[in-house]
């Protein structure tokens, strides 16, 4: 494992593990949820507490980790940009997918609050339906793949804490906005999100390119906010080609 070369994966962990996996060899893949940081699950409301960088610099200086390459997919993109922001000398380059360095739009917040609060006490079932055009797009939700990808997101959902999961969603509607903070990051930087995303649409990926020095925007067609498992090897192809250059 050398520090320099480390790939640091939290939030959404398992797909970008699956991703990276395919062509990360003689480096470390280092997937921070297995590892103990359980980042989403905090109970407090505020993505400032419910997500915290300095718990990450934390962890990996456990791991005896210096810069790593670091890739989030929505929230884990919240905590990326807050990282490479604050401690610029621990990213080495960064992959943000589908998320939003903005607050979240106020139209969503009741929406997503009443959600959760059904979640909590009745679980997955009763807001399926409203949930999964969140978190994928149109095209996978009428392919033949979607019993293959959704049936596995929604069983393992059944098994997430209530109350964790209530306050994860709660972290997400009442975070503070990270945008003045964008052009403090130097890192080489990707976006990434689906032309379908309706979660954290395109504008929210355009703004965030827009505000980072140097970074390169990619929209991928035919997917929603989960862009990794939606079109795995459009998205392995992008992280591949950025990750070659740094």
């Amino acid at each position: 494992c050398f520090d320099r070369e480390a790939k640091s994966v939290p939030n959404g962990a398992g797909t970008h593990a699956r991703i990276l996996g395919r062509y990360v060899r003689d480096e470390a893949l280092i997937d921070l949820s297995a590892a103990g940081a359980k980042m989403a699950w905090y109970p407090a409301r505020r993505l400032e507490r419910t997500i915290r960088p300095g718990d990450l610099v934390a962890r990996l200086d456990h791991l005896g980790l210096g810069a790593v390459h670091y890739a989030g997919l929505s929230m884990g993109g919240f905590v990326g940009m807050r990282l490479a922001a604050r401690h610029p000398e621990r990213v080495r380059s960064l992959v943000l997918l589908d998320t939003s360095a903005g607050p979240e739009d106020p139209d969503k917040v009741a929406q997503y609050r009443l959600l959760a609060r059904v979640y909590r006490w009745l679980g997955i079932g009763p807001v399926r339906g409203k949930v999964e055009p969140l978190m994928f797009g149109p095209h996978l939700l009428a392919s033949p793949r979607r019993a293959e990808v959704v049936d596995p997101w929604v069983a393992k959902l059944r098994t997430v804490d209530r109350p964790g999961m209530r306050a994860a969603i709660l972290g997400v509607t009442d975070r503070q906005p990270v945008v003045d903070e964008l052009p403090l990051i130097t890192a080489p930087t990707l976006v990434v999100v689906g032309a379908d995303d309706v979660a954290t649409p395109v504008a929210k990926a355009e703004a965030i390119a827009a505000a980072i020095p140097g970074a390169r925007l990619e929209v991928v067609p035919d997917a929603g906010h989960s862009s990794t498992v939606e079109q795995p090897e459009a998205v392995t192809r992008l992280m591949e080609s950025f990750l070659a250059e740094h």
